[in-house]
């Protein structure tokens, strides 16, 4: 699978694999991917740890905003796509910090991760946790990447098969907004196209292997 990140995810995933304390076991095919730029920059600096890469791609895909605003489906948010803070709703006019919405945001991706952890059950890398974390539950959530319409999805049907490669191709699965198909560009919502295949991608990712 083509590599569909940006730059600076595609240096974090690299250093993961070559970085300075990485786990140092890319071969040649995996390698083959990248360009001499972005291995040797890889290879420079510390190896990204989870951390590191859930938030970068987080940042990328949600932005971070200090002041409410209403998402695609009218519901007040803040920071990076938080609706709910200390279990109450985020209400019209919050304003919050940057320091606020660094604490807010990195507890919301490590109950992420650790949702992943408690309900695939399959050992996964680092960045494929991050993979599914971001897909479901942190945009998607968590009972609509398990059902639609009463039905269990294909994505967990495999998922609870073990097969994770399969559950990974069905991510792109999910490209409709509010019924629009974010496919066409007229709809406002490519972007949503875009995560999804990025999110494959980081779900399929095994650190040092050829995809």
């Amino acid at each position: 699978m083509k590599n569909p990140l940006s730059q600076k995810m595609t240096i974090l995933l690299l250093s993961s694999a070559v970085g300075i304390g990485g786990a140092g076991v890319a071969g040649t095919s995996f390698l083959s991917q990248f360009t001499p730029t972005q291995i040797n920059e890889a290879k420079s600096q510390p190896a990204a740890s989870q951390e590191q890469v859930i938030n970068q791609f987080l940042d990328e895909k949600e932005g971070n905003r200090l002041k409410a605003y209403r998402d695609g489906k009218g519901i007040w948010t803040i920071c990076r796509g938080v609706t709910r803070i200390d279990g109450k709703p985020v209400r019209e006019g919050m304003i919050v910090n940057q320091s606020f919405c660094d604490v807010v945001n990195s507890q919301e991706a490590d109950k992420s991760i650790a949702w992943v952890r408690k309900n695939v059950p399959v050992k996964l890398n680092i960045i494929q946790e991050v993979g599914i974390a971001s897909f479901c539950p942190y945009n998607l959530g968590a009972d609509k990447c398990r059902y639609t319409n009463g039905r269990k999805t294909r994505f967990w049907s495999y998922i609870e098969q073990g097969d994770i490669k399969n559950a990974c191709k069905h991510i792109p699965d999910w490209i409709f907004d509010n019924g629009k198909d974010c496919r066409i560009k007229s709809n406002g919502c490519l972007g949503q196209v875009n995560r999804r295949q990025q999110e494959e991608y980081l779900c399929l990712y095994q650190m040092g292997e050829a995809q």
